[in-house]
């Protein structure tokens, strides 16, 4: 029988046709879908055969609350849209109060507009309303002035759809939910009036059933510890451990999770393929590496990046090696460049030098000495993409459809950032850390 992250609770098999199951996360919400997919399944086949049943109603609680908001505009009971990620770090851009635009105090404003909502917090009253918060408090404001009224935060859809009495037909069963904001705990005390809302907790931690094991021993069990000098040990470690819990059952389901997969996709899918099929490596079909994917994240911004890192200061000799043979720009001079050196590099690079190689894109060191110490994002953008152009960026003519659909939203992107930046100016480097914020929304 194939084994799943989550195991779903048989006692709570029989509550699946009824109710709608509301959890942490996700990733929890589609294992335990998938699980009880597979105990239903094999129930149906051990008692009459049948090969059909009802799927079990499991969301997010993100998840949950959008679809709510979702059939509340389909009833026609409101006119108001989920507020975009990207257009409140447009609007935070546009209304900071003075001072130089920056990407750290942008990303903090966005951490603290969320705290705000989801603890409903009021920045004018006690003990908030101090005179070295103010500027704040009127940067939230002026953002929340400049918003559209028809968009609704996210942390702000409890609170509408409580207001619209917005309900579920079925039961709600809140499962492995440790913590609620107050508009959450407003939403469901609601509810509660209209249909039973369970709760329910794990024992002990806040963490699923993780089989008969640790139910059988009436705790939670131990686990190894190990440390790793680096990315690559630690990628190396759980193919290892993937490989005994294959080799013990052999139709087990493993799942390994690596932060910022996309940017170690090449090295995590060799060395996992290597392990778990050393007969085909890194092309087997017998594993599969997913994940969420923002623009900021994709190579082709990745590596228009690194160059434009390269342009305004210095990149290591590493990096240097990953631009030359970077997919979507065309600098095959550097790597005949790079050829003979091996190991030969300095610890960091400059543009300088590199540019004047014979085959080296002609108006590349031009255009970079004619950037200004500071300017507007607006203007940075113009530079930034004159710049990549000239490097043949993003090279759609050898881009996969995957990869010429993100170069094409990139340019789109960008162009629409730069028109909301403002007319501050800002250094090269923290136009891109902007754009990055930007790209990454």
């Amino acid at each position: 029988m194939t084994s799943f992250f989550a195991k779903f609770p048989g006692a709570l098999a029989a509550l699946g046709p009824t109710h709608t199951f509301v959890t942490a996360n996700e990733r929890l919400a589609s294992e335990l879908r998938r699980a009880y997919d597979l105990l239903a399944g094999d129930r149906l086949a051990q008692t009459d055969g049948a090969a059909a049943w009802t799927p079990l109603r499991c969301f997010s609680m993100q998840q949950y609350f959008r679809q709510q908001l979702s059939r509340a505009q389909d009833l026609g009971l409101t006119g108001r849209r989920l507020l975009p990620d990207s257009l409140l770090l447009q609007t935070a851009m546009q209304c900071q109060p003075g001072g130089q635009l920056s990407s750290q105090l942008i990303e903090n404003f966005l951490r603290a507009w969320h705290l705000l909502h989801r603890h409903r917090i009021n920045t004018r009253a006690a003990p908030y309303d101090e005179p070295r918060l103010q500027p704040f408090s009127a940067w939230v404001d002026a953002v929340r002035a400049a918003l559209p009224e028809q968009y609704v935060a996210e942390e702000q859809i409890p609170e509408l759809l409580a207001e619209l009495q917005c309900w579920t037909q079925r039961p709600l069963l809140l499962d492995h939910i440790d913590q609620l904001s107050p508009l959450e705990q407003h939403y469901f005390a609601a509810a509660a009036a209209h249909q039973p809302v369970v709760q329910r907790h794990s024992p002990q931690t806040g963490l699923p059933d993780w089989g008969g094991e640790a139910e059988a021993a009436g705790g939670v069990r131990s686990s190894r510890l190990y440390a790793c000098q680096s990315l690559r040990q630690e990628v190396a470690a759980a193919a290892g451990w993937a490989y005994r819990c294959k080799a013990a059952q052999a139709d087990a389901l493993i799942g390994i999770v690596v932060p910022n997969l996309t940017r170690h996709y090449d090295m995590v899918k060799r060395q996992v393929g290597e392990i778990l099929d050393p007969a085909a490596g890194s092309l087997s079909f017998r594993f599969e590496i997913s994940a969420g994917v923002p623009l900021a994240r994709h190579s082709v911004w990745r590596e228009a990046r690194l160059l434009l890192t390269l342009c305004s200061g210095q990149i290591s000799s590493e990096q240097l090696q990953q631009l030359a043979y970077a997919r979507s720009l065309q600098l095959r001079a550097w790597r005949r460049r790079l050829q003979p050196w091996p190991g030969q590099l300095g610890r960091t690079v400059s543009l300088q030098g590199w540019t004047a190689l014979e085959d080296s894109p002609a108006a590349l060191s031009a255009l970079c000495e004619s950037w200004p110490r500071t300017a507007p994002l607006a203007d940075w953008v113009a530079h930034f993409l004159q710049v990549l152009w000239a490097c043949g960026w993003p090279n759609a003519s050898d881009a996969q459809s995957v990869q010429y659909q993100a170069s094409e939203a990139l340019t789109n992107n960008l162009m629409r950032a730069s028109r909301s930046g403002g007319s501050r100016p800002l250094p090269a480097t923290e136009a891109l850390a902007l754009l990055e914020l930007v790209l990454e929304s």
